[in-house]
C-alpha cells in the first residue's frame, strides 16, 4: 500500500499506513513514524492549499481532499489536523486497515483470526482488488466448499468464494452479487 500526501504536485510524505480520526468539525490524521517512507513537509506551504491524500492499493487509487490546519510532531508520529473534504463519504478507514492487513499478511490470510469488523472489510475490500470477475478459477468437475468452521454469514461468503476463486476470494458480503459472479 502508499499514501501519499500531496500539494500540487509535489509530494510532502509518502507512508505505508495512516489512521483518520473523525471529529466534530476537525479531523486528524495520525501517521506512526515507522509507516513514515520520506517525509518534507513545508508547514507554510500546507497551510495555503488543500493537501490530497492519495492511497493506491494494487488496482484501487482514490484521492482525498484534506485541508490542513495544525501539525504536530510527537516522538513517535506525526498528526495532521483539519478538515477531510470528503462530501460523497468515500473515505472508509476499513478499507485502508484491510489494506495494510494484506499487505503485513503477505496476502496469506488467516480467516478465523480475524474478528468481524476485518472480515466485513477483507470482502468488501476484495471487490477493489479483484474486480467483478467473469470466470471461475476452479475448473474442477466437483468443487468442495468446506463448512465446518464458519460461524458467522460472512465465513460462508469466505468459503464459497475460497472454492470458486483463487485471487482473494469473492469480494462481497452478501448473496446476489455472488449469484452474479457464479
Amino acid at each position: 500500500m502508499k499514501i501519499e500526501l500531496l500539494l500540487e504536485n509535489k509530494i510532502l510524505l509518502s507512508a505505508k499506513y495512516i489512521k483518520l480520526k473523525n471529529g466534530n468539525g476537525l479531523d486528524k490524521i495520525l501517521i506512526k513514524k515507522i509507516d513514515i517512507k520520506s517525509v518534507d513537509l513545508q508547514c507554510g506551504e500546507a497551510f495555503t492549499k488543500n493537501t490530497i491524500i492519495r492511497i493506491s492499493f494494487k488496482n484501487f487509487e482514490n484521492s482525498y481532499s484534506f485541508n490542513i490546519s495544525d501539525i504536530l510532531f510527537k516522538t513517535d508520529r506525526i498528526i495532521l489536523m483539519g478538515v477531510l473534504k470528503d462530501p460523497l463519504g468515500i473515505y472508509n478507514q476499513g478499507y485502508i486497515d484491510n489494506f495494510k492487513l494484506i499487505s503485513d499478511k503477505k496476502e496469506k490470510i488467516r480467516w478465523y483470526e480475524l474478528n468481524n469488523k476485518q472480515k466485513y472489510y477483507y470482502l468488501r475490500g476484495c471487490y477493489f482488488l479483484g474486480g467483478i470477475r467473469n470466470t471461475i478459477d476452479n475448473i474442477n468437475p466437483i468443487i468442495t466448499i468446506d463448512l465446518s468452521n464458519v460461524k458467522i454469514d460472512l465465513d460462508v461468503y469466505y468459503e464459497i468464494g475460497k472454492s470458486f476463486f483463487k485471487l482473494y476470494g469473492y469480494f462481497g458480503t452478501e448473496f446476489h452479487p455472488l449469484e452474479i459472479a457464479l
